[in-house]
């Protein structure tokens, strides 16, 4: 799927300089563990809502409601807030399914 806009896409830098591109922070979570790839010692980066540049992807704050290019609801902020997350718990729910693509997630999160 090509990116087509900076908000909420993420990015991989591997050590070869190589870039892969991501329209969604939960994209990348899943790509990352499909290649095996440790995120704590990986390259990554998120573009943040709050602030509309590029971070760390471990240093960002998630929101678990945003409307996000393919649903998984993790917004990345520069700024904590209350009800943000850090990366690894973000990425650990990703990996647990524990996102807006569950109808009961949703529903519990949202009220619908």
């Amino acid at each position: 799927m090509p990116v087509r806009h900076l908000k909420d896409s993420a990015e991989y830098i591997a050590s070869n300089a190589q870039v892969t591109i991501f329209d969604d922070p939960g994209c990348m979570v899943i790509w990352l563990d499909k290649k095996g790839i440790d995120p704590g010692r990986a390259d990554i980066w998120v573009y943040t809502r709050d602030t509309n540049r590029w971070i760390e992807a471990k240093k960002a704050h998630y929101s678990r409601t945003d409307a996000t290019p393919m649903g998984y609801g993790f917004g990345a902020y520069e700024k904590p807030a209350k009800d943000r997350i850090a990366f690894e718990k973000m990425r650990l729910m990703v990996l647990q399914g524990l996102t807006l693509k569950d109808p009961k997630i949703r529903k519990k999160l949202l009220g619908y």
